[in-house]
């Protein structure tokens, strides 16, 4: 359902604090950017994630029981975001985003560093020589 555009996916789970601690930046990123699909996935049951979602106001679809999928792309730290760019492969990948900064500071953080994975992911048109003249 997500091919075609950029889609960020956050992987987190409930008594995680930098993963409670970004929330309002990853809602404040996509309420900005309905160009991209954005999903959040946890190894957690349903209740646990419903829960999440209800306390913190996390806005994104919420994939709950994601523990093999977890398991298969090595998520051993939290949060952990990647991004996959239209056609289905990972652009980019990286553990948290900064607490100690301004909210304003790691939008653009977070911004600019999808921007950079967006840059990296395009394909390079070729180098054509420029026509000499004789």
């Amino acid at each position: 359902d997500f091919q075609g555009r950029y889609t960020l996916i956050s992987f987190f789970f409930a008594e995680c604090a930098p993963c409670i601690a970004e929330v309002p930046t990853l809602n404040a990123y996509a309420h900005e950017h309905g160009d991209m699909n954005f999903v959040a996935i946890t190894y957690e049951d349903a209740a646990s994630a419903h829960d999440f979602v209800k306390r913190h106001g996390l806005t994104w679809n919420v994939l709950y029981d994601g523990q093999a999928l977890t398991d298969t792309l090595g998520i051993g730290v939290f949060p952990t975001l990647i991004l996959i760019d239209p056609s289905g492969h990972v652009a980019g990948a990286a553990v948290g985003m900064s607490m100690e900064d301004t909210p304003a500071q790691r939008l653009a953080d977070l911004g600019g560093w999808i921007e950079q994975w967006k840059a990296a992911s395009q394909p390079q048109q070729p180098v054509h020589a420029a026509p000499t003249q004789q």
